[in-house]
């Protein structure tokens, strides 16, 4: 997807594994860097918006264009930041041994 001024975009694991789980923002774009430093990455800035669609902070944030999903409304994402998938370097990861003290 290439994001554009006004558009609302949910950023989640798929966009930047900074974005996984609970930690997914939906952002109104603002602004897109024209050149991006690297194929389908780029920087684009925008205002984090709540679960009411109100602007809380503005951020410049550097994502997978790819990984973004448009949204219409900023209530449709409240069910969709419960369910994002992991990131496939988390889910494959072999579980701890537990260690004894002796």
């Amino acid at each position: 997807m290439d994001p554009k001024p006004g558009e609302v975009v949910l950023l989640d694991a798929r966009a930047s594994v900074q974005f996984a789980g609970t930690r997914a923002l939906v952002v109104r774009v603002i602004k897109v860097e024209e050149r991006p430093p690297y194929d389908r990455w780029g920087w684009m800035t925008g205002y984090v918006l709540d679960d009411v669609g109100t602007a809380t902070d503005r951020r410049e944030l550097y994502v997978q264009f790819e990984g973004l999903t448009r949204v219409t409304s900023p209530l449709q994402t409240v069910a969709r930041r419960q369910r994002v998938p992991e990131s496939p370097a988390k889910r494959n990861r072999p579980a701890r041994k537990a260690t004894t003290g002796s």
